[in-house]
């Protein structure tokens, strides 16, 4: 046996209900990859010392242990989630962990990938081995191990509870994690000092997660984190929230304040739309009638993408996406497609940013491209709080009866923004960089689609067509082919 072997083992009893001092003295605070870390946040020191004592608690009165916190973003929960892993796996054998979270890529990419990087500080790191969906002590695989699972709401009894001297389930976003399974995963309460962890940022207003803080709050010790009171949170981001909705805004609850919606997380476009846009083939002479519309999205960000987008009428015609291309590069692609389809009646560029230059390089070339700054004001103001929105509410309707590629990417992008109502009752359409916080992609292919709406096309959106501008300049641009409906 190493000394760090009998130093580990001489201090299990003072770990065993003591997950914070664990935490403190199994990590290198302050050396290697953790150098300049000074231990827990303060909000992590408090949750885990509650965690003692619920330890404590249970083993005086035969019980079980149910936390859950509710948190905004990026206060440092799945580091937590991997401490007590690794702690529960330390102090306990027999011990068996079930991890799951609202998605596969959230238990894999993010919880599970986290544990992996934990494991590695860990100070008696070579008492385990981690592998893609298992974690466990090598001198007990069987029966001292975490596992990641998965769930299927259709099939809730096959993630009933194990049973085992020392159970621990432990819930990661969880507000997206269906009741039915809330229900089974009661069986992993079933053995004494069995505990059930939930964390996750409060998005709905009902299911079990939001129970825990409401009607079953007596059964659960809870907590709300403000994202604002984390030392590792991006306080310039979360400012920015606040500033863009509003402090008491169900937007700003949810992902900085770790407080419940008034409402339930609002999908702007529902993803069964965008399934059946898919699943449509339209005929090519009901959109063969219609100009070439094509839309610019110019990356902003390092791990974005600049994305071109052709409509024709109802039917995508094609997509193409570009990564790491820079400005001059990319208003090369733009023009040379423009050359090469003389039919594409008008070039949308999204000319926030970066995308003035691409405007302004592409424009030397080719007068149908024109700047679309979707932050101006929005032609019916009374309703929507700036053109971004706007068009997504016409990309909405369109998608009624549109032909969509089969793209997997797509359909994630049309169907996961959120939009709120702020101020006047206006409607705002969730930013990029607020998706990119809670770990979505930015939606540049659906941004590019929707900037195809820009100017008229001779689709009946039931919207106003204040275009005259834009009308103008088509008009007048050398070159451009003529819709057979609209008469550009």
């Amino acid at each position: 046996m190493s000394d760090i072997d009998g130093q580990i083992l001489a201090l299990i009893p003072e770990w065993y209900a003591d997950p914070l001092r664990f935490v403190k003295e199994a990590f290198p605070w302050g050396y290697g990859a953790l150098e300049g870390e000074t231990g827990p946040d303060e909000w992590q020191e408090a949750f885990l010392r509650d965690l003692g004592e619920e330890v404590k608690r249970a083993e005086r009165e035969k019980g079980s242990i149910r936390m859950a916190v509710a948190s905004g973003h990026g206060v440092g929960k799945t580091a937590m989630t991997s401490w007590i892993i690794i702690w529960f796996l330390t102090v306990r054998d027999p011990a068996k962990v079930r991890v799951t979270a609202n998605t596969e890529a959230q238990l894999l990419g993010t919880d599970w990938a986290e544990l992996n990087l934990w494991w590695q500080r860990a100070i008696h790191k070579h008492w385990f081995e981690w592998t893609a969906t298992a974690f466990y002590r090598v001198d007990n695989e069987r029966n001292a191990r975490a596992e990641a699972v998965t769930w299927n709401e259709n099939k809730a009894a096959a993630f009933a509870g194990v049973h085992s001297k020392n159970t621990l389930l432990l819930m990661d976003e969880a507000s997206g994690i269906p009741q039915v399974i809330w229900e089974t995963s009661i069986g992993y309460l079933t053995t004494e000092q069995a505990i059930h962890l939930a964390f996750g940022n409060p998005t709905e207003p009902s299911g079990g997660f939001y129970d825990c803080f409401h009607k079953l709050k007596h059964r659960w010790n809870t907590r709300n984190i403000d994202s604002r009171t984390a030392k590792k949170a991006d306080r310039k981001l979360l400012d920015e929230i606040v500033a863009d909705y509003g402090e008491d805004s169900d937007i700003v609850r949810r992902r900085v304040r770790g407080m419940f919606p008034r409402q339930g997380a609002k999908q702007f476009i529902s993803r069964d739309v965008v399934e059946e846009a898919v699943a449509r083939r339209v005929p090519r002479e009901e959109y063969d009638a219609y100009s070439i519309i094509m839309g610019v999205d110019v990356a902003r960000y390092g791990d974005d993408r600049s994305c071109i987008v052709l409509r024709q009428g109802s039917k995508v015609l094609s997509i193409e996406t570009f990564e790491q291309t820079n400005l001059a590069e990319f208003a090369d692609q733009v023009v040379s497609m423009l050359k090469m389809n003389r039919d594409i009646v008008a070039c949308y560029v999204d000319e926030i940013g970066l995308g003035a230059g691409v405007v302004d390089m592409a424009q030397r070339y080719d007068n149908r491209v024109m700047g679309i700054n979707v932050g101006r004001r929005a032609k019916r103001p009374d309703i929507y709080m700036n053109m971004r929105i706007e068009l997504w509410a016409k990309g909405k309707k369109w998608l009624e009866t549109a032909d969509l590629p089969d793209s997997e990417q797509l359909v994630q992008e049309l169907s996961t923004p959120e939009y709120t109502t702020g101020s006047g009752g206006k409607t705002q359409l969730e930013r990029k960089e607020h998706m990119k916080a809670r770990g979505l992609p930015s939606p540049d292919i659906a941004d590019a689609l929707m900037l195809t709406f820009a100017g008229p096309d001779g689709i009946d959106l039931d919207f106003e067509t204040d275009e005259e501008e834009l009308d103008r300049r088509l008009r007048h641009a050398t070159g451009a082919g003529r819709s057979r409906v609209t008469g550009y």
